[in-house]
């Protein structure tokens, strides 16, 4: 799903509406996770079950990604600039140790 969260990035920074995301998987530790929430800038934006994710990825990962994308673009987040984006994605790598 890391990849998930990077390809979705990629798009917006390069037409320059970055934003900064996030999938957190929940569960009790074993192969699957019972669910999942998707953050942008921070905010959760789209989550469900892991079987759900799952089914999505069964189709293909874009299944997946398309629903991710569409969830970041009706939250009519905050457009923030390139160095802002930058300074998140920093605090993300740093929060993620």
């Amino acid at each position: 799903m890391r990849f998930t969260v990077q390809a979705l990035e990629e798009r917006p920074c390069a037409v320059g509406g970055p934003h900064v995301l996030q999938i957190k998987l929940l569960g009790d530790g074993s192969r699957e996770p019972s669910s999942w929430k998707l953050f942008a800038d921070g905010a959760c934006v789209a989550d469900g079950s892991g079987a759900f994710a799952r089914e999505c990825f069964c189709e293909g990962a874009e299944v997946f990604l398309d629903l991710c994308r569409d969830a970041v673009h009706a939250a009519e987040l905050h457009q923030w600039s390139q160095r802002e984006y930058e300074l998140l994605s920093a605090a993300r790598g740093i929060a993620g140790v």
